[in-house]
């Protein structure tokens, strides 16, 4: 999930560190070494002072961009187009020149000399990184394996930017290009925790739900593991000194990939748990002491609670948060899964955690076998699913981020179809058509039920990631249900009620969309747009 941008100059991260730090003698504490900052973040709690000054010193920063083919080429080894200080690219330069003497390399790998002159000027990253979830490193091995199985080997290409793709692909990311990317990691990710952390504690409501408490006490804790790690390669002579920065900043990020896996679930409980609050009598103080909003909430009347209930799914402002949240969540796995990714073997047709070969044809396929498997687990059947167009059509994307969407619209098809016509009838079956051209701006994908339609009056609760048509005994389920991963076939077939927007997040990260047409009485059409252009950049919230 990038962007072009530029790595921050040396000491930037700090400044109001060493402040603290100057005037904190009590704690006898000293965190000169990476070891002593460790222990100083370790001993402060995190509704301190000291926490939230660091906290609001990068959100008052702005976030950094990336685009899709950026991170297509930091993976076949290519520098970073442009840098924020000359002098640092040449610090860089040296690093990685020191570890791939010691491991024995004398070049890039690709014929260029890690001595070269860095490009002239000053500018910020604006075109640079891309983005996607990844694994962490044990569970990354096992997504590509997945990914891969998704692929039809004897596709072929739609675009010459496939075939580039995939033909340098098998190049491995230099040490040059694994500290460039880590020391832009290393700047850009406490600014969007930093971000996050300041949006779930304005957001109104939500903020006081316990699930949402604990995200927010997650997003904490990383922002300050990111910040024990100097911001750039320590200036020894010693070797080792930049491979050991970069392998402690690798592992750093593998602890928050894994740590991080759960929160799409833990927010939708947080959204369950203050629809309950709501609906339940405010006499025994469910949503008191928070804002003025929720203190209405909880002295209103039983009927007006009610009311709210129903509408809350269409609340703008938490809708408008959920959104960001998400976004920014989508686009921060992404840029370590790529990096993490990046670190491992080259994989065929694989640049990190995307594949320049992706096949919407296999993918869909894959998704039809999961969706088809929950849906008989849960009815004893499931209807046919008929696949045309161009089956034979492969473009640069990330296969789990696709498979995510097609199985979300697939299950709704399955399960709409079944409960309009009966479980014991014959289902007409679903349609999905795969669009391309040669002068198509977008890849289109088109899954097409006739399970009943979405009336009118619920087409913009679709959208939220508060609404379910789910039984309330199943979202009861999924509350106690703990999944650590984005989503699973072990999960029921309809949940907490994000599967819609998430897709929809999903799709228009790399720059494309999710729109949904019904017709109440027949069925459903839904259409899934995939950008072809690499150089479309991260719509990253504020």
């Amino acid at each position: 999930m990038l962007f072009v941008s530029s790595i921050p100059s040396h000491g930037g991260d700090y400044t109001s560190l060493h402040h603290h730090r100057n005037n904190n003698n009590n704690r006898g504490l000293n965190p000169s070494s990476r070891g002593g900052l460790k222990r100083y973040y370790s001993t402060l709690p995190h509704d301190s002072p000291e926490v939230q000054a660091l906290i609001d010193k990068h959100a008052a920063k702005s976030q950094t961009s990336a685009s899709l083919m950026t991170l297509m080429k930091t993976g076949r080894g290519e520098l970073l187009e442009k840098m924020s200080d000359i002098a640092e690219l040449a610090i860089l330069t040296n690093a990685a020149s020191r570890v791939n003497n010691n491991r024995g390399g004398g070049d890039d790998g690709g014929g260029r000399s890690l001595g070269v002159d860095p490009p002239p000027g000053r500018e910020t990253y604006e075109d640079s990184y891309p983005l996607m979830d990844g694994q962490k490193s044990k569970v990354q091995k096992k997504e590509r394996s997945t990914s891969r199985q998704l692929q039809n080997s004897g596709s072929t290409n739609s675009s010459s930017s496939s075939n580039n793709i995939s033909s340098s692909s098998s190049s491995e990311a230099t040490p040059l290009v694994l500290l460039q990317v880590a020391s832009f990691l290393r700047r850009e990710l406490p600014i969007r925790f930093a971000h996050r952390i300041n949006d779930l504690s304005r957001v109104p409501l939500l903020r006081d739900m316990s699930s949402v408490r604990e995200v927010r006490a997650l997003y904490i804790t990383s922002f300050l593991e990111i910040l024990t790690l100097d911001k750039h390669p320590p200036p020894s002579s010693s070797d080792s000194s930049a491979e050991e920065w970069e392998n402690s900043f690798a592992t750093i990020l593998e602890n928050i990939y894994e740590r991080h896996s759960s929160v799409l679930v833990q927010m939708a409980k947080g959204a369950y748990e203050l629809r309950a609050a709501i609906i339940r009598d405010g006499a025994d103080g469910g949503l008191k002491g928070t804002t003025a909003a929720t203190a209405d909430a909880a002295t209103s009347s039983s009927s007006s609670r009610r009311r709210e209930a129903i509408e809350f799914e269409l609340m703008e402002g938490t809708h408008a948060f959920l959104d960001r949240f998400y976004i920014s969540r989508i686009g921060m796995r992404v840029l370590i899964g790529q990096y993490l990714s990046l670190r491992q073997p080259p994989v065929e047709n694989y640049v990190g955690i995307i594949c320049g070969r992706t096949s919407p044809y296999e993918i869909v396929k894959r998704a039809i076998d999961d969706a088809a498997f929950m849906c008989t687990r849960k009815y004893g059947d499931a209807p046919e699913v008929i696949i045309t167009g161009r089956l034979d059509m492969t473009f640069p994307y990330v296969p789990t981020h696709l498979h995510y969407i097609m199985l979300e619209l697939l299950k709704n098809s399955m399960r709409a179809t079944v409960e309009y016509h009966g479980v014991d009838a014959d289902y007409p079956p679903i349609k999905v058509v795969i669009a391309d051209g040669s002068d198509n701006e977008d890849v289109i994908i088109k899954v097409s039920d006739e399970g009943g339609g979405i009336p009118r009056s619920n087409m913009k609760r679709i959208w939220s990631y508060l609404f379910t048509t789910a039984d309330p005994e199943v979202q009861e389920g999924m509350v106690a249900f703990n999944e650590n991963v984005d989503h699973s076939i072990d999960s029921p077939l309809a949940g907490l009620g994000y599967g819609l927007p998430i897709s929809r997040s999903y799709a228009r990260y790399f720059g494309g969309d999710l729109s949904i047409m019904s017709m109440e009485g027949y069925g459903t059409d839904c259409f899934v747009y995939l950008t072809r252009l690499g150089n479309t950049k991260e719509p990253l919230p504020i």
